[in-house]
C-alpha cells in the first residue's frame, strides 16, 4: 500500500513565525514495489514520490507544489532558502482559525505508478494520497539593547 504523506515542518515545528520561512517535507518517501500472480501472469508495480502539494491553511494562500518529498534543513544550509517552503503572512489566532489557534496543513502526495507484466505489457497511472496537520503561527520581535 501507499502510505500517506508524514508531514514535516523545519526547522523547528514548534517554533513556526511570521516572515520567517518553514521549510516543508515528507519523511517517508521511499519507493514502494508490489508483485502479483495470477495463474502464469505476474505483474509487478512500484510507486515512487514524484510530487507534494502543500496547503497551508492561510486564507487566500497559493498551494505550494514541490517536486519530491523536500528536503529536511541541515547544518550549514541557508535557513531563509528552502528548496520546498512557505512563509506565513499571518498569526494563527483563536478568531482567524475557528478557535483552534492553529492553520489546517493538507499534504497530497502524487505517486507515479509503473507496473509490467511478464508478458511484456507495461504502463503507467498516478496515485494520489493526503494527510493533514496543524501548524501553530507566532510572531517574533526583536529588541536592540544599546551597551550591553
Amino acid at each position: 500500500p501507499i502510505r500517506p504523506p508524514a508531514i514535516e515542518f523545519g526547522p523547528d515545528a514548534e517554533q513556526i513565525g511570521v516572515n520567517v520561512p518553514v521549510w516543508l517535507w515528507v519523511s517517508n518517501p521511499d519507493p514502494v514495489s508490489a508483485s502479483a500472480t495470477d495463474r502464469t501472469v505476474t505483474v509487478t508495480a512500484t510507486a515512487e514520490l514524484a510530487s507534494v502539494t502543500w496547503s497551508m491553511g492561510e486564507p487566500d494562500a497559493a498551494s505550494v507544489i514541490c517536486t519530491g518529498a523536500g528536503i529536511a534543513p541541515s547544518a550549514g544550509v541557508d535557513l531563509w532558502d528552502p528548496p520546498c517552503g512557505y512563509t506565513y503572512r499571518l498569526r494563527s489566532l483563536d478568531e482567524r482559525t475557528a478557535g483552534a489557534g492553529t492553520w489546517p496543513v493538507t499534504a497530497q502526495a502524487t505517486w507515479a505508478v509503473t507496473w509490467v507484466a511478464n508478458t511484456g505489457e507495461s504502463g503507467s497511472d498516478s496515485v494520489t494520497v493526503s494527510s493533514a496537520a496543524r501548524a501553530a503561527v507566532g510572531e517574533y520581535r526583536t529588541v536592540i539593547v544599546a551597551g550591553t
